[in-house]
């Protein structure tokens, strides 16, 4: 490639074995170069014709070569020293830059892991909060089917004492109602405990996870909504459950006696025995 644009600037006669050749370089610098007229930018060696036979001729070829390259180096090597400054500085550059996007999606996702577990936590209070709402009003109506047992009990021994009759029927008690809270409640703390330990192990793993890779989120608000079909299905559950236990309970003590309408309860009872260890 030099030595096309060499060939392009000068004018070359050569001649092998005592032949004369003449060289017309163009814009050469060096110590066996001069300019030729005024504002033109032709230089010509000092000899212009150089001949192998001529004393001092090779050598006379050879420092003209180097000092064209030497020229030639002097000029590229503080653009070539400039370049590499430069390469290494954008190197440096591009190094902090990959480290600062590095960052931001780490921060990106721990941001998105806290806000997925201030979610779980909120709907986690809200679901705590329905549950006591529902448990005030189950123990509300489980101390009034208390007290309308004991009154049934009283006025079970009273007549079989012989006393007299109470004066008016006996107030009507619903059971079936207390079953459904009492399945409801049952199914509520299963659901909060299940829910709790969902959380539990939710933020174990997010603790586990923030160190190394990132990993997928799942439907995080699944289990912590809680599907109204599900709810209902273990209510109904329970609620069976607690009928066959009372159906059971009836065949052992022969059915019930003196019981007022509705309340299947059996005799010998007594309320914290009948409604289980809610009571």
């Amino acid at each position: 490639m030099v030595l096309a644009a060499f060939r392009r600037a000068t004018l070359c006669h050569s001649r092998l074995y005592g032949l004369s050749f003449r060289l017309e370089p163009l814009r050469l610098y060096g110590p066996h170069f001069r300019f030729v007229g005024g504002d033109s930018m032709i230089l010509r060696p000092l000899s212009a014709t150089v001949s192998p036979a001529r004393p001092g001729g090779p050598r006379l070829l050879s420092m003209v070569f180097t000092s064209y390259f030497r020229a030639t180096f002097s000029a590229a090597s503080p653009e070539l020293t400039g370049l590499r400054h430069r390469v290494a500085f954008l190197d440096k550059e591009l190094a902090k830059a990959q480290k600062a996007l590095g960052k931001s999606k780490k921060a990106q996702e721990v941001e998105a892991l806290l806000s997925e577990n201030e979610m779980l936590q909120g709907k986690l209070h809200s679901q705590e909060e329905d549950f006591r709402l529902q448990n005030s009003t189950l123990l509300q109506e489980l101390s009034k089917l208390c007290s309308q047992i004991e009154q049934l009990e009283t006025d079970n021994k009273r007549m079989q004492g012989g006393g007299p009759a109470p004066d008016g029927p006996p107030p009507p008690g619903p059971p079936g109602e207390f079953l459904r809270l009492q399945a409801e409640n049952t199914a509520l703390q299963k659901n909060v405990a299940a829910l709790q330990e969902r959380l539990e192990k939710e933020v174990a793993r997010q603790a586990g996870g923030q160190g190394g890779a990132p990993q997928a989120a799942g439907p995080a608000g699944e289990a912590v909504a809680g599907p109204t079909l599900e709810l209902k299905w273990a209510t109904e559950r329970e609620e069976k459950k607690l009928l066959t236990e009372q159906l059971q309970g009836l065949e052992v003590s022969g059915g019930p006696q003196g019981v007022g309408p509705g309340l299947g309860a059996p005799l010998g009872l007594t309320p914290c025995e009948e409604v289980g260890p809610v009571c």
